[in-house]
């Protein structure tokens, strides 16, 4: 049923099992007939009933759109395939048992309704119209209590259904059956709830209560608010979100979330003219999203509302509308992983920070040490197991020794000249490795470049 259109009768498939199969004059299979039927009049919908309602008396009228592949000749039958003689027409209504549909004559005089013959010609829309139709009774418990509606209420169905004749023999190819209807033998608006029943006072003061749907711009609601048209809201829209009324609650996956965000496209559209004027929307150019986008990104969001008909006639098919909060909190999920991607780049950039500071205070002591131009040997014991080898199996040079005592500790290894690409190294080795040095060596052998590059590593950054 359509948001801001007058509702018609909803329709669904009404014993598919028992339904005949049609073949073309090859015997080839053809798909059922493709079937639609709308009520162009004599029902009006009750929001008090939540039901649509009709008066015995008055006339109905159906329209019945019919289409084929192709002409079909011959139906499937338990003897096999049978030639159609022709085809009809049925409408009926249904309780626990059939309630027989009349059609007035123009005399006046009402006549039990006889099946109208159709012919389906292949790859065309057959239109059948029929008119001047009622119920042949009432249904049961209509009358209201304390002016409510009676809880026993019973309904009829209506159906419509295309059947093919073979020998005096109807076999059904295609059914139609409608919602619930009530017939009633008063007229309609005598049922309705008036003002003071359907607006009642609330227990706070100043409050009006309605029992039932409100609609704004539109004579058809089909949730407790519908506006047509623009609303203005000065305060806060409340939710509920107690803990103690939810279940099954799980955290959302916020790396999902964000890739969900963006794959949505928010583009500029305009409203079509005619559609803007049913919906009662004023500014046609808006910036959005599409439904259908939105649907194979986050089916839960997008809602299915039924047809919708627009001013010029046009009709939108199973209309689709979205739900912007579960969308707006697909964006907060998506920013709360921008936060932790963001905090952990800001890690990232303080460590390094931290170690361009302690290679520049190297590069500081690098003019100091380039006088010495030597390392120690065991720079040829690096291995792969860590740099800490080339600490703690170090030689080391007391400060204040000769020429002469620097050549008898080198033990004839080739000298090595100081770079900066070994302060560096040093710089990586663990304080521990350090420590170990210092302990180690003999008294006066921890070298000033040792020293230094201890109190690098132990230095605040």
């Amino acid at each position: 049923m359509g948001v801001g259109s007058y509702q018609l009768l909803s329709w669904e498939q009404y014993r598919p099992e028992q339904w005949t199969t049609l073949h073309d004059s090859n015997y080839q299979t053809l798909s059922p007939p493709a079937y639609h039927v709308d009520t162009d009049k004599g029902f009006n919908y009750s929001t008090a009933d939540e039901s649509f309602v009709c008066q015995k008396k008055n006339h109905f009228q159906v329209t019945i759109h019919i289409g084929v592949d192709a002409e079909p000749q011959y139906i499937k039958t338990a003897s096999g395939p049978q030639e159609i003689d022709f085809f009809q027409i049925k409408v009926f209504g249904v309780k626990v048992h059939l309630v027989t549909i009349e059609q007035s004559q123009p005399d006046r005089s009402k006549k039990p309704f006889h099946p109208v013959r159709v012919s389906l010609p292949g790859g065309k829309m057959t239109r059948v119209t029929l008119g001047r139709l009622h119920f042949s009774e009432t249904t049961a418990n209509n009358m209201r209590k304390k002016g409510k509606p009676n809880p026993d209420q019973r309904y009829f169905q209506m159906v419509v259904g295309l059947y093919a004749v073979v020998k005096d023999e109807s076999f059904l190819l295609t059914a139609l059956v409608s919602e619930k209807i009530i017939v009633r033998a008063s007229n309609p608006g005598q049922f309705e709830t008036d003002g003071d029943t359907m607006w009642q006072r609330g227990v706070v003061q100043e409050a009006l209560v309605c029992q039932g749907r409100v609609g704004i711009n539109t004579d058809s609601p089909d949730e407790a608010l519908v506006v047509c048209g623009n609303a203005k809201v000065m305060g806060t829209i409340m939710q509920p979100s107690d803990c103690r009324a939810k279940e099954n609650i799980q955290q959302v996956d916020s790396e999902q979330q964000l890739k969900r965000i963006n794959q949505m496209k928010i583009v500029e559209f305009d409203y079509k003219p005619e559609f803007a004027s049913k919906m009662g929307i004023d500014h046609t150019h808006q910036t959005g999203i599409i439904a259908q986008e939105v649907k194979e990104l986050l089916p839960s969001a997008v809602k299915d509302v039924g047809n919708v008909i627009c001013s010029d006639g046009e009709k939108i098919n199973n209309f689709l509308m979205v739900d912007k909060e579960q969308i707006f909190m697909e964006n907060v999920g998506a920013v709360q992983q921008l936060s932790k991607l963001t905090d952990n780049l800001e890690t990232r950039i303080n460590e390094l920070e931290v170690w361009n500071r302690r290679l520049a205070k190297l590069k500081s002591l690098t003019g100091s040490l380039r006088s010495t131009g030597y390392l120690p040997s065991s720079i040829y014991h690096l291995d792969r197991d860590g740099i800490g080898q080339l600490i703690s199996s170090a030689r080391f040079i007391p400060e204040n020794t000769g020429q002469e005592n620097f050549v008898s500790h080198a033990l004839s290894v080739p000298q090595v000249p100081f770079t900066e690409e070994w302060i560096c190294l040093a710089t990586l080795s663990s304080r521990s490795d350090l420590e170990c040095c210092r302990n180690d060596c003999p008294s006066g052998g921890f070298s000033s470049l040792h020293r230094a590059t201890l109190d690098l590593c132990q230095s605040d950054p």
